[in-house]
């Protein structure tokens, strides 16, 4: 628009020294010659700059339109251009414009090489041949390529003999990261091509397709290595390809690079063939590590690592290799992760009844990684925080993260690898069913923890805190470029996707789910798959049930549409009167509520018990009101039986005060999870101005006696919103002392015994301590728990007491919120003379509590 305004302004001014130029009268006819030509000389000048101006816009815009660099098929790389963001334009729309390839071209294997002779320079060269078949005729071919420099396309009529299929200059789409070729003339249909291309490119540390990660060991020696990060859109920035997930294809890889240093390479498959390669000149002898052919799957499975890490290994029942590689120094904490990967890979096998098709699993402790884990085929990679458990400085948490997080990237080989997701909208169908069977992995590696009862507080609550939002999203979302893509590695992706398949498998049933995945993932395997599909599995083998529609019906209404419901329930003698409306913080916003399919209802499958009743019984609730019967009378009736229903339910004052009386009289009547779900909900109720904040207070009064885990941990949570709201309050002082009040017993407990046996004691003490802490309450015999939290970090400093490893954020907080610049650095020497990630993050925790900026600004 600025050249257009330009040329405009231009010509306009000209009119205007035309008009100038005009005799007007007699008085000025002198000179009117010389004017003349002036005007004439003027004019003339004008339309020759006018006229080069057009030229070079057109130019300009002709290659704006294409968004290209236009190299020739061989010569000198050039440095490669960032992608650029483009506006809107009046020019027709070319197929390059559009962000999804067309279909006419499908890769069926490549073939890549990729060479890396030295990992401290970065420079990267490469090779990849694609086999496609051409289902439609097409006079262009487009694939993916970003981040690089293009130096040689050739296209190979396969069906011809192998002769050349001429390209016409092919150039690069920035806006789209397409390398375009045009043909002179058009592939027919049915043939098949091979697609010959050689790039080169400077990896760098951008966390990205090929990138550059790096090391120092505890000699102050920095160690470079090559790994990858392809998920979502990034394959593309470490070799041409179609990096779309439909577009699966196999993958025959090969790696260069220099063995000195002890580096080796790893990928998705094993290596069959070790070959030396002597550089040109006096440079070093390579080796170029030849691998198998990976099963048909999608580019951002891909994976290749490059490094001098060490491994320890074992091998499943079924004969599945498994290493866990870490940097030779961190070895030793790697076998924890060895031991959760062999059991649950095994344990996953039965579960799905589905053998794991690859001979090995290599599982990579990375140093620099941007997410926590990624589950590429045959070799996932972590965070090391994510893998690695040292067992005398590692916290109990981290003991359970490092098992959940494993048991997700793992059910990920099934459901993500085996079946893929057909495009990014159906993102649930990889991270939502990894984040429910996690627990179920997580369960048979460490079934002594009771993981499963962990599901509500440490999944279910956060979806919720996300989708009651106006702001939220359906779990299946349109989205196109890589940034809307992007987005939808949420929570709700996530969470909400995990939890409605909780909720799915509790009314099915444990047969008919597991039956309905197995049809789904034999049926659809080494292809993709959408939600519909899914769907259709489970209502194939269901048989004759008391659901209100098909599974594809009901389940639209948790899918396609965002948020979700409150239940509220009114008790009348003999029955129960339901509604459901959407559940949402703020009701002033919900006229921003977008347009809901099912106008934000939902089919709901109820469950309740009573006090006179405690076996649950179920039914469904599929329009806005119900009423149901209940069979005899009940003084206190709970909806949502182990909170397996992704809703929340609001009672009438006087059932609240029953429920909350009944966990007064005895709180063991209601499972861990329900009493956790009881608090969790008045809570949200009264945020959102459906109830008392009175109520949820009083559902509190029993925490006093409450020794469990999952029900201090919804209440804490719950607690801590309040604790944010009342900040600046004369009000705060009475919401710490009713805490303190409710922690006193399990403080002074906590403080002055040995370290509990149980998984769930354990996290429990470490959340009552630091709450303890954060709260600034007293024990029962009067005195501080902060001071005896700083006194027991004083005793660390001088050398004369060790801490337990699940209190180490806790009394190194505390240690640095009450002292001054020596406690500091002596935790910030701790930092950077650890090598156990989960203590560095510990310690910069606690690093960041310290009172007084000036050390804070350090």
């Amino acid at each position: 628009q600025f050249h257009h305004t330009m040329i405009a302004s231009s010509d306009s001014e000209a009119d205007n020294d035309r008009n100038v130029f005009l005799p007007e009268g007699t008085s000025k006819q002198k000179g009117f010659l010389s004017a003349r030509l002036y005007k004439i000389l003027l004019i003339v000048m004008a339309t020759m700059v006018g006229a080069l101006l057009i030229g070079v816009i057109v130019l300009a815009r002709k290659r704006a339109q294409s968004g290209s660099e236009s190299p020739t098929h061989t010569g000198s790389p050039t440095t490669p251009t960032p992608m650029t963001t483009w506006g809107p334009t009046t020019e027709p729309p070319q197929l390059w414009d559009q962000i999804r390839l067309p279909q006419t071209v499908l890769p069926v294997s490549y073939r890549i090489d990729i060479r890396v002779p030295d990992l401290a320079d970065g420079h990267v060269t490469g090779d990849v041949t694609i086999r496609c078949n051409v289902v439609q005729s097409t006079d262009v071919i487009m694939l993916h390529a970003d981040n690089m420099t293009i130096t040689r396309s050739q296209i190979i009529d396969v069906t011809k003999s192998g002769s050349d299929v001429k390209i016409n200059k092919p150039f690069l789409v920035k806006r789209t990261a397409y390398w375009v070729m045009p043909l002179a003339m058009p592939l027919s249909q049915n043939s098949v091509i091979d697609i010959e291309l050689q790039w080169e490119t400077n990896i760098g540390s951008g966390l990205k397709g090929f990138y550059r990660s790096q090391y120092t060991d505890s000699k102050g020696n920095i160690h470079h290595m090559g790994t990858t990060q392809m998920e979502a859109t990034d394959a593309r920035r470490a070799f041409p390809c179609f990096d779309e997930p439909e577009m699966k294809a196999t993958f025959n890889i090969s790696l260069l690079y220099d063995p000195a240093h002890s580096y080796n390479a790893i990928s998705n498959m094993p290596i069959y063939l070790n070959e030396t390669v002597q550089s040109q000149g006096a440079g070093p002898v390579l080796t170029r590590a030849h691998f198998l052919p990976t099963p048909r799957m999608s580019t951002y499975l891909v994976a290749f690592i490059v490094s001098d890490f060490q491994f320890v290994e074992n091998r499943t029942a079924s004969g599945t290799r498994i290493r866990v590689w870490a940097r030779p120094e961190f070895l030793n904490q790697t076998r924890w992760a060895l031991h959760c990967a062999c059991v649950v890979l095994s344990y996953y096998e039965s579960f799905f009844s589905i053998p794991y098709p690859l001979p090995k699993q290599d599982l990579v402790a990375i140093p620099d990684f941007s997410a926590g884990a990624m589950e590429n085929w045959g070799l996932i990679t972590y965070r090391e925080v994510d893998l690695l458990f040292d067992p005398g400085t590692s916290a109990t948490t981290n003991k359970q993260r490092v098992a959940v997080v494993i048991a997700h990237e793992l059910a990920h080989q099934w459901f993500g690898n085996l079946v893929t997701m057909e495009w990014w909208n159906d993102l649930w169908l990889n991270e939502g069913f990894a984040s429910y069977v996690e627990y179920i992995g997580t369960n048979a590696a460490a079934p002594q923890w009771n993981i499963l009862d962990h599901f509500f507080v440490d999944t279910v609550l956060y979806a919720y805190s996300v989708d009651s939002l106006v702001t939220s999203h359906p779990i299946e979302v349109s989205v196109s470029t890589p940034d809307e893509i992007g987005s939808v590695f949420d929570s709700i992706s996530y969470d909400k996707g995990a939890s409605i398949l909780q909720m799915l498998f509790s009314f099915l049933g444990k047969n008919t789910f597991l039956t309905g995945l197995h049809s789904y993932l034999t049926k659809h395997q080494y292809n993709n798959a959408q939600t519909r599909d899914l769907l259709s599995a489970l209502d194939s083998v269901r048989g004759r049930d008391k659901l209100p529609s098909s599974v594809q019906s009901i389940m639209s209404t948790w899918t396609k549409q965002s948020g979700f419901p409150v239940v509220t329930c009114i008790e009348k003698p003999g029955q129960i009167i339901l509604s459901q409306q959407r559940f949402i913080y703020s009701s002033a916003n919900a006229s921003l509520l977008p347009h809901s399919p099912y106008n934000y209802q939902w089919k709901i499958p109820i469950t309740y018990f009573t006090d006179k009743v405690p076996q649950p019984a179920s039914f469904w609730l599929t329009e806005s009101h119900s009423t149901h019967s209940i069979s005899g009378s009940f003084t206190w009736i709970k909806l949502n039986a182990q909170q397996t229903g992704y809703y929340r339910v609001n009672y009438t004052e006087t059932m609240w005060r029953a429920l909350a009386n009944q966990l007064q009289a005895d709180h063991t009547v209601f499972s861990a999870t329900d009493r956790a779900g009881l608090i969790a909900d008045s809570f949200d109720l009264a945020r959102a101005g459906l109830l008392n904040i009175t109520i949820g207070l009083e559902l509190t009064k029993y925490l006093d006696k409450e020794t469990d885990y999952i029900p201090w941990k919804a209440a804490l949570a719950k607690f801590a919103y309040i604790r944010d709201m009342l900040s600046l309050t004369p009000s705060l002082g009475i919401l710490q002392k009713f805490i303190c009040d409710k922690l006193a017993l399990l403080t002074s407990k906590y403080l002055n015994t040995k370290i509990p046996d149980s998984h769930d004691e354990k996290l429990l003490r470490a959340y009552v301590i630091s709450s303890s802490w954060h709260y600034d309450c007293h024990v029962t015999d009067g005195t501080s728990a902060v001071n005896r939290i700083s006194a027991h970090f004083e005793a660390f400093m001088a050398g004369n007491r060790t801490i337990d490893p699940d209190l180490h954020a806790t009394v190194y907080g505390a240690g640095i919120a009450g002292g001054d610049v020596i406690e500091w650095e002596f935790v910030w020497n701790i930092l950077h003379t650890t090598n156990v990630a989960s203590e560095k993050r510990a310690c910069l925790s606690a690093l960041a509590q310290s009172t007084k900026p000036w050390i804070l600004n350090r």
